[in-house]
């Protein structure tokens, strides 16, 4: 089994208008809402694959009940923890028609104290040696930066997967995850903590050498495969056994890039269930976060391996 721990979910509402007019009124063209947290997208993309999956995730509120309704929607199956006041957070994604540019204003969401964190660790204690658990997003308000290593150490999971930034992520490591997930400005941010100057200016060049030492560097610190999301120019794979694997991202028009990168985290596990050869666990990840890009939505499974089939063709 497959369980993702989503802290700070969010009811998504995608509005499509043409350029907004600060302080008139803007009319949309069209208008969907869609659940929110990447451990919420990476559920829902291993549910429609197939793949047997649980997402755990803190709801509040009349909001939080919408949520679960869209989430019975895509058939996810959910492990609730339910607020007793708040409520769950809106995020607003705003699509210019026609230009691929969204404007975001993402809610605060809820605010964590000792006694959630507690639960949370009880319920991350359940899942067992076999299993993976997937951490991923932002820490809400009332975490420490050491929060998800703190879960790493309470939960039994065999593999932990862990998509964050910054020190959440640095901090992380310590706990040695299956599987990281930076962005290309992600690992650059990272890098800047080593403090090689040099190394940051190459790799921000887009080097890719000094990327791959980047990841490298990532690599050393605890994390067992480092995967480099790199948008339109594809994506990277370092691999347990340190070698590197390249693919690039198959031809499509952007609609919308949000969780993306969750869809390459799911498609990663998906595809290293059944195989390892990691370019064949790579070009599944990049064809999954490749399908959702090109999707109004996550991706679908029909998309992703048409998408699979053009990228494997690279090698």
């Amino acid at each position: 089994m497959i369980y993702t721990l989503t802290l700070n979910p969010a009811i998504d509402y995608h509005a499509v208008t043409e350029l907004v007019e600060e302080g008139r009124t803007n009319r949309t063209k069209e208008e969907y809402l869609q659940p929110g947290g990447k451990g919420l997208n990476v559920a829902a993309v291993l549910a429609g694959l197939g793949d047997p999956v649980t997402a755990i995730a803190l709801t509040a509120g009349p909001t939080g009940e919408i949520l679960k309704s869209l989430l019975e929607r895509e058939a996810v199956s959910c492990d609730f923890i339910e607020l007793e006041s708040g409520f769950t957070r809106i995020n607003v994604k705003l699509h210019q028609a026609g230009t691929g540019i969204m404007t975001e204003l993402n809610g605060s969401g809820i605010r964590l104290n000792e006694e959630l964190i507690g639960e949370i660790r009880e319920r991350l204690g359940k899942i067992g040696k076999d299993d993976t658990l997937v951490l991923s997003g932002s820490l809400p308000a009332g975490s420490t930066p050491d929060l998800y290593r703190q879960l790493m150490e309470s939960t039994g999971a065999g593999k932990v997967v862990v998509d964050a930034s910054g020190a959440a992520l640095l901090e992380a490591l310590e706990g040695k995850p299956y599987l990281i997930k930076p962005n290309r400005d992600e690992l650059l941010d990272l890098m800047t903590q080593s403090g090689e100057q040099e190394l940051i200016e190459a790799a921000g060049s887009g080097d890719a050498e000094a990327l791959e030492k980047g990841a490298a560097w990532l690599q050393q610190r605890g994390a067992e495969n480092v995967l480099v999301s790199m948008g339109g120019d594809g994506a990277f794979l370092l691999s347990a056994d340190g070698k590197v694997s390249r693919m690039e991202a198959p031809e499509g028009d952007l609609i919308d890039a949000v969780g993306a990168g969750d869809s390459m985290v799911a498609g990663f596990l998906h595809q290293a269930g059944q195989d390892t050869d990691p370019e064949k666990v790579l070009a599944f990840a990049v064809a999954a976060g490749s399908a959702t890009a090109f999707s109004m939505g996550l991706a679908k499974p029909r998309m992703i391996h048409q998408l699979y089939d053009e990228v494997r063709k690279q090698k």
